[in-house]
Formats: structure tokens, sequence, C-alpha cells
């Protein structure tokens, strides 16, 4: 774009590839479920919790758009960490 705007596709590859090389860090970063507890604890001010149960009731707005997709991206790259770290725990009792 000659005006210096990202079109959506480079968005999305751009998105992508900070996806993958941050998901390359954690797993090699979080590798016990303390430090994965700890991560959790330190994102958890800025994640909203699942199905709005904050107030059930509500409909969320544009205004909390943003942060749901956050939340929903953190969540992303977290649940495999998450599965790992349980894998290797069911390894190590055996």
């Amino acid at each position: 774009m000659s005006n210096g705007e990202l079109s959506n596709f480079d968005l999305e590859g751009r998105l992508s590839a900070q996806r993958q090389v941050l998901a390359w860090l954690l797993a090699r970063t979080i590798t016990s479920p303390e430090a994965l507890s700890d991560l959790k604890s330190h994102l958890d001010q800025a994640i909203p919790p699942r199905d709005h149960q904050e107030d059930p009731g509500a409909v969320p707005d544009d205004g909390y758009a943003p942060l749901a997709a956050a939340g929903f991206e953190v969540r992303l790259l977290l649940e495999p960490l998450e599965h790992k770290l349980s894998e290797r725990r069911v390894q190590a009792d055996k």
C-alpha cells in the first residue's frame, strides 16, 4: 500500500509470524507448572473471564472486543503449554 497502511493479508501474516515466535519462546521458557501459574497470575489482570462470568447477563459492546480478543489469543498460546506440562507430569508419575 502506498500510504503506509498494511493490508489485512499483511497484518495477518505478521501476527501469525509473531504468534509462532512467541509460542516457541513460551515453550522453551515455561517449563514447570509453577512458571505457568506465575505467568497466568501476571496476565490475569488483563484477561477477561470466559463467557463474561463477571456479569452473566451482560452483552459485550465494541469496547470489550479488543480485550476479549486478547484474552482469547493468550488462551490459545497457553493451552498447548498446559497440555505439554500435563503430559510431562503423567510421564513422571509412571
